[in-house]
């Protein structure tokens, strides 16, 4: 059985799959690639000791999600505070346009404010900070709340929630957990 490991520009160990050829040539087995959960987190852990900076990181190697939150001293308050008005217009604009169409929900609702801005906004309104699946989704005020409060109960039960909002975990729990929300139950293609 012959195998190796080789080296990338960042002097990486690359594993590669390893194959056991028997001598009659009747038959190639292929040596599992499966790691254990534990392995895996080891390996993250690793390579964010390796590659993060280290305020970044809690003492286990988990990340510290505090070092990512703006100083309330550094916000920009020219436009003034969001409001919860702001709130429900990003839900008009959410409901009408559908998640992730910023441009248009800023050019009919929320002028004053940045694209990145209303995606931030409509992280904390939907209380996960992961959009990708909801892309294009719409729904109304029931339909968000709904999907919220789904989100803080996987949150809770997965201990993944990050200053109130769903966050993915390293085993992949939340991720099983979202794939059995059905949207259409909770809002309907119109």
């Amino acid at each position: 059985c012959a195998s190796g490991a080789a080296q990338c520009s960042r002097g990486c160990a690359l594993r590669f799959a390893s194959l056991s050829i028997m001598k009659s040539g009747e038959a190639c087995e292929q040596n599992s690639l499966a790691q254990s959960e534990e392995e895996k987190i080891a390996w993250a852990t690793k390579m964010r000791r390796e590659f993060s900076p280290e305020e970044m990181l809690q003492e286990d190697g988990s990340i510290d999600q505090e070092y990512f939150r703006v100083p309330s001293d550094a916000a920009d308050n020219s436009r003034g505070v969001w409001k919860q008005k702001n709130y429900e217009l990003l839900a008009q604009g959410i409901e009408e346009f559908g998640v992730g169409r910023w441009g248009q929900i800023r050019e009919k609702f929320l002028p004053d404010w940045e694209d990145h801005e209303l995606r931030i906004k409509t992280q904390r309104l939907l209380g996960i900070q992961s959009l990708d699946r909801y892309r294009g989704w719409s729904g109304d005020k029931a339909a968000i709340e709904t999907l919220k409060a789904k989100h803080q109960a996987i949150g809770k039960a997965c201990d993944s929630l990050k200053g109130g909002i769903l966050v993915r975990d390293d085993q992949g729990l939340v991720d099983q957990e979202l794939a059995k929300i059905d949207l259409e139950k909770i809002a309907p293609p119109s």
